[in-house]
């Protein structure tokens, strides 16, 4: 039997501009799941700690590793680490359909090849499969051309507006904050 946990949490991300040298903070939230198995139903709380402690484990990495886009709130500037990112997510789902589209290809050359009976003609085949690697190509040729710094700075700075905050801003309101 498999058993899942689910995990969420938040941490305050330090950053330091790139461009104008301003520390800010803002608050990255993820979620992470675990999973425990307990074969013939033997160790089932064991199995619960266990994606307990999975999901922990993977919501503490994500904490450490990942980050969202927050830009500085005092020039606009994205950073390099989520200008990686935001690329990363950028028409992310033409990959799957880049694949899928490709293998189709593939598959019916193959069926082609191997089942002369199929009668599948080339100029089906051919362009099947190059529909999907100009989607993939496409994907990224948009991804590569994009840069989230070429939105004009008032627009990145209203996002640091509702994403970040100055250091001092962050402190100050820490200390205001009630004990929890």
């Amino acid at each position: 039997m498999r058993y899942w946990s689910r995990a969420r949490g938040r941490a305050a991300k330090q950053v330091t501009c790139e461009e104008c040298g301003a520390e800010y903070v803002y608050l990255l939230e993820r979620e992470a799941v675990g999973e425990g198995s307990s074969p013939f139903f033997l160790d089932k709380r064991g199995a619960e700690r266990r994606a307990a402690k999975r999901a922990e484990r993977e919501l503490a990495r994500k904490l450490e590793a990942e980050c969202d886009v927050a830009p500085c709130p005092k020039c606009g500037r994205i950073q390099a680490d989520m200008v990686r990112m935001a690329k990363g997510e950028r028409l992310r789902w033409l990959i799957p359909l880049g694949l899928i589209v490709g293998g189709l290809g593939v598959l019916l050359a193959v069926l082609n090849v191997w089942v002369p009976e199929a009668e599948i003609p080339w100029s089906l085949i051919a362009p099947v499969a190059g529909l999907g690697a100009a989607v993939l190509l496409a994907r990224f040729a948009v991804v590569s051309a994009t840069d989230p710094n070429d939105a004009h700075v008032e627009q990145r700075l209203a996002l640091a507006q509702r994403t970040s905050l100055t250091r001092e801003e962050f402190e100050r309101r820490m200390r205001e904050a009630p004990p929890a």
